[in-house]
């Protein structure tokens, strides 16, 4: 029960640090344009770099994983929005070790 809690407070704690750096991030003017006309703004690059590194502490991940996640993170803070991309963190990795893939 208490290792529980544990984790629940730390998923908590992730949730509360991303949003915050996101929120921050919203809250600035440091928008880059990109050739393609789309907007790119590093601070939500490190939002991403953040959740993916500290979810592969929660799942204690090997090296190779955390890099994989890390590398996955960084795609997704150009393809998708904040939201949707931690959605997909958090999901991704139950669903692989459920199909035995890592």
């Amino acid at each position: 029960m208490k290792s529980l809690l544990k984790k629940t407070g730390r998923i908590v704690l992730i949730f509360l640090v991303a949003a915050l750096v996101f929120f921050a991030a919203s809250a600035s003017a440091g928008a880059l344009t990109t050739a393609n006309g789309s907007q790119y703004n590093p601070i939500i690059t490190i939002a991403y770099l953040l959740t993916a590194c500290l979810f592969s502490y929660f799942y204690s991940a090997t090296k190779r994983e955390m890099f994989s996640w890390c590398l996955l993170a960084l795609i997704l803070s150009f393809l998708v929005n904040f939201i949707i991309g931690s959605l997909f963190l958090v999901m991704l990795p139950p669903a692989l070790k459920k199909l035995r893939l890592i």
